[in-house]
């Protein structure tokens, strides 16, 4: 049995087949719903990729993330 296993998928889907307390911890990376009004990234001048807004950003997550 590996030590540790790593999922990329949505974990509200995944969850639903597994029974309550089964995890000892997930790490899970829900969206934020803080509506940023500008594009993310870091400034072109140090390198990092300029990232477009999306619209996923805009709405809090659900109460059932929670």
């Amino acid at each position: 049995m590996p030590i540790s296993e790593v999922y990329n998928m949505d974990c509200m889907e995944y969850m639903k087949g597994i029974p309550d307390k089964f995890f000892d911890l997930a790490i899970v990376d829900p969206q934020y719903g803080i509506d940023i009004m500008h594009k993310g990234g870091m400034p072109k001048h140090l390198g990092f990729k300029q990232y477009k807004r999306k619209d996923w950003d805009k709405s809090p997550p659900r109460k059932e993330i929670f």
